[in-house]
C-alpha cells in the first residue's frame, strides 16, 4: 500500500476515533457544566436516558435505536480501550475492504443490534427475571468491526499483550467475555449487545466473501502471475501466512 493510501486509510479510522473522544468529552462536559449549577444527578442521568435504550416500551424512545451508540459513559478507561481496537481493526478492514465497509459496519451494526437487544429483552424469559440495564455506547459498533477484522484475516498474527496470536483467537476471546458477562448476570443488556454487533459483524463479511466467490473475475489472473504472487507474499510474510486457498494452489502447481 502507498503511503498515500495509508494516509487515506487511517483517516477514516482517526474520524471514528474523534468521534467516540467527542461525545465523551460533551457529556463529561455537560455534567461538569450541571453540577456547577446546582442539578442534581437525577437530571444528568435523565438527560442521558433520554438517548439510551432503557427497560421501558420501545414506542416511549423509539429514536434511542439511531442515538444510544452515540453515548460514551462508561469511563476513560473503557474509552481508551475502544479507541485502541478500533484504530487495531478498523484499519485492518480499511486496508483489505475500503472505508465504506468500516463506515457501514460501525453504523448499520449497533443499529441492528440495538433492535435485536429490544426484541430479545421482550420475549426471553431469562432477562423477564434480570431486567436489562440501560444500553449505551459504541460497543456494538466495537465488537463489530473487531469480529468482522478477525474474520476477514483470521490466520493473519498480531501482537497482543505479550503475544503474537492468530486474530480467530482474539475474536473467540471476546465473545467469551461477553458470554462470561451474561452467565455471571453483569451488564445483560450492554454484553447481549455487544454480541449482536459481533454476530453483524462476522455475518457482514461471510456475505461479502459469498458474494466475491460467486461473482466471476472479469480480468482472472494468468496461472504465473498467480504462482508469482503467492511466492512473493511467502518472502514477505512467510509460509505459515498464507491462506488455505493459497497452500492448495501452491501444492497444486508444485506437482
Amino acid at each position: 500500500m502507498k503511503i498515500s493510501q495509508k494516509s487515506h486509510s487511517f483517516e477514516a479510522v482517526k474520524a471514528l476515533i474523534i468521534i467516540n473522544i467527542a461525545s465523551h468529552a460533551t457529556f463529561g462536559l455537560l455534567e461538569i457544566f450541571l453540577k456547577l449549577f446546582g442539578e442534581s444527578s437525577d437530571t444528568i442521568l435523565h438527560i442521558k436516558n433520554t438517548f439510551s435504550i432503557e427497560n421501558k416500551p420501545f414506542a416511549e424512545q423509539p429514536w434511542t435505536i439511531f442515538t444510544y451508540f452515540l453515548i460514551q459513559d462508561s469511563g476513560f478507561f473503557t474509552l481508551m480501550c475502544r479507541i485502541v481496537q478500533l484504530y487495531i481493526f478498523g484499519n485492518i478492514i480499511v486496508r483489505h475492504l475500503n472505508k465504506k465497509h468500516l463506515f457501514i459496519i460501525y453504523i448499520v451494526a449497533p443499529i441492528l443490534a440495538g433492535i435485536g437487544s429490544v426484541i430479545l429483552n421482550i420475549h426471553l424469559p431469562y432477562f423477564k427475571k434480570i431486567p436489562m440495564e440501560t444500553i449505551a455506547g459504541s460497543g456494538a459498533s466495537i465488537y463489530a468491526i473487531v469480529i468482522a477484522a478477525c474474520i476477514l484475516k483470521r490466520e493473519s498474527r498480531h501482537n497482543f499483550i505479550l503475544f503474537r496470536v492468530e486474530l480467530k483467537y482474539i475474536a473467540l476471546l471476546f465473545i467469551m467475555l461477553s458470554l462470561g458477562e451474561i452467565a455471571q448476570e453483569k451488564l445483560l443488556g450492554n454484553s447481549l449487545n455487544q454480541l449482536l454487533g459481533a454476530l453483524f459483524g462476522a455475518l457482514y463479511i461471510w456475505i461479502l466473501k459469498i458474494k466475491k466467490t460467486t461473482t466471476p473475475n472479469p480480468n482472472p489472473p494468468k496461472e504465473g502471475t498467480d504462482l508469482d504472487s503467492i511466492l512473493e507474499k511467502i518472502s514477505r510474510v512467510g509460509y505459515q501466512n498464507l491462506t488455505p486457498e493459497e497452500k492448495t494452489r501452491l501444492f497444486e502447481k508444485s506437482q
